[in-house]
């Protein structure tokens, strides 16, 4: 089985705690001077809380969470 491209499935993102779709737009209710995510809740609000270690520094940080990617079983699996 060949390996697969990022982004090969499609675009649905979810917030991993709650499980809502996301967008790749920045939150709306994030205060000034704060550095803003880059994702956020359809309603426009910033994905839940939660610790997540940042890429590349390996220091945990308490904040929104990041994305996850919806991959329907059906694309990965022929069962």
């Amino acid at each position: 089985m060949r390996r697969r491209e990022p982004h090969e499935f499609g675009e649905d993102l979810m917030c991993p705690d709650c499980g809502e779709e996301a967008r790749h737009i920045p939150p709306l209710n994030q205060p000034p001077g704060w550095a803003r995510p880059c994702h956020s809740h359809r309603d426009g609000s910033s994905l839940c809380p939660g610790w997540h270690e940042e890429p590349g520094t390996g220091r945990s940080e308490f904040g929104p969470l990041r994305p996850v990617v919806f991959v329907p079983l059906a694309k990965v699996t022929t069962a």
